[in-house]
Order: structure tokens, then sequence, then C-alpha cells
């Protein structure tokens, strides 16, 4: 290792490389309070509104200067993606600590039946002014990667410069994702799979309710996340061949007890671009 960060080879099958977002550079986290409108009275369908709220977060969040892996550790990330193309190695797989994709919120204050709003406004109206704000397109967790975008492009940029598509396997959630890693233009780079808990709860598990699914709602809020599983613990099962990486986003029935089962959530295939356009993951179950 080096520093808190670094990497080591799977023979010529593939590079994992470590980094670590927590400690050594990440600038401090934008915080949803204050909020550039009041959410209590603004209206979030106004285009003045957004375009405040869109411009406070380019301002804050999108700031050039934000870090979160650093100057010595992105030029480590660049060198160890290079080296790896260079070895001929069809891999790159990052262990990674919150998710790197793009995830804006669901609107929640539209999404949300009558009755979940109105128990939410009445035992805690704290909670729900907060959650009010999603409804001005903010990122869903600025603590992650959508809160550092510059340094995600550059990160993403350093590994187009080397030629190097890559998966990311991501935990801090508990919860299973699939998400397509994309530029700033567009262009696909990589693909996230973020590995839920086995024992660790979900923040959603006590609102696993009738009729309301926020894993559904991210994936209909967010076109890169192809999968998000807010609810079940388990782990996530990565195969890597030559040819192709397989994910299985594995569900287990319970922590509480020795005996279980454990069945695929979803299963993913990536091929290795080899130098050409990166792949899109393919949901194969």
């Amino acid at each position: 290792m080096h520093e808190r960060w670094g990497s080591l080879d799977i023979g010529d099958l593939a590079r994992l490389i470590f980094i670590e977002t927590r400690l050594t550079a990440r600038s401090e986290e934008i915080l949803l309070d204050p909020f550039p409108v009041d959410p209590d009275t603004a209206d979030p369908e106004d285009p003045e509104n957004r375009r405040i709220v869109a411009e406070w977060l380019e301002a804050t969040a999108g700031a050039e200067d934000r870090t979160l892996l650093g100057e010595r550790q992105l030029a480590f990330v660049a060198e160890a993606l290079g080296e790896s193309v260079a070895n001929g190695q069809p891999w790159r797989v990052f262990a990674n600590q919150v998710i790197m994709g793009r995830v804006p919120a669901p609107d929640y204050p539209r999404l949300l039946p009558f009755w979940l709003r109105w128990a939410i406004q009445s035992s805690d109206p704290l909670a729900w002014s907060f959650i009010k704000r999603f409804a001005f397109g903010t990122p869903f967790n600025l603590d992650a990667w959508d809160g550092y975008p510059a340094e995600r492009e550059r990160l993403f940029q350093a590994a187009r410069a080397a030629n190097a598509d890559f998966i990311t396997l991501t935990g801090d959630t508990h919860n299973s994702w699939a998400i397509d890693l994309k530029t700033d233009d567009g262009t696909r780079v990589g693909t996230e799979f973020g590995v839920t808990s086995v024992t660790s709860p979900s923040r959603f598990e006590r609102l696993e309710l009738p009729g309301v699914d926020f894993g559904i709602y991210t994936e209909e809020a967010a076109p890169d996340v192809l999968r998000h599983n807010a609810y079940d613990r388990g782990y996530t099962l990565l195969t890597l061949t030559p040819d192709a990486a397989q994910a299985e986003l594995i569900v287990v029935d319970t922590c509480k007890s020795r005996e279980f089962n454990a069945y695929p959530d979803s299963v993913w295939r990536v091929r290795p671009a080899l130098g050409d356009a990166v792949p899109q993951v393919e949901r194969m179950s």
C-alpha cells in the first residue's frame, strides 16, 4: 500500500486499485442547510427557483478546487491505470468508499403517497423540510462523489487518457446498485456496483411500506442508475475472466440465523473494452 491507498495485481487478469476518499484530501461536505431558497415556501416548479439552486450547487459542490483524492493520489491512480493497460490486463477494479456515479435525488414530495407525506410532516416537520429540498433538483447525497463532480471528472479523464475502462465496487450505503459511469459529456468509462451490507440495516429498511419502493424512485429519477435495491442485505459476487466480468448482487433472507437462503437480486455482465469504446453493462437476470 502507498499512504492510505494502493494497488495489487491478480496476475495478468486484473489490477485492484484501493482509493481513499475520507481522510487524506477530502474537502468539506456541502450541506443542504442552509439552502439558497426556502424549501417550505418556494415553488420547486418555478424555473427561477431551480436556476438559483442549480447555480448554488455549481458554485459550492461544483467548485473546481474541491477534492476527494487530491493531486498525489490522483497521480498514483492515473499511473496505476496506465500500467495496467500497458501490461495487457483486461480489468481494473476500484475499491471505493462512496457512490461514484451520478444519482440525482427523486422528487420525494411529489412521489410519496399522501398518507406517508402526512405521517412524516406530522411526526417530524424538520425531516419533511429537509426532504422538500430534493424537489429542487439536488443530488441524492452530496457526501458522495456527486458532491465533488470536478474531482470525479478529473478521475474519469485520467482513465480516458490511459485508455482504461474499469469496474468500481462501492460500499457505504448498505444498498445494492448497478450504475453506468460517464464523463460530463456522456462518454461511458466504466460500471459501478454498489455492495450492500451483510448485517447493517439500510436507511430505507424501516420504510418498506405498501406501494412505496425507494429503489424504483431512484431508478426513475437517475438515468445512469440501472438498479437500486434499497432494502435487502447481502453481498456482491464478482467473477472476472479475460472475456467478461459477472457481478451477482446477492440477497440473504435473514442475518439472524445460521440457516438462511441466498439468491440473486440481479446478475450483470461487463465486457472489457480492450482499447475500444467502453461497452454497456448487460443485465443477465
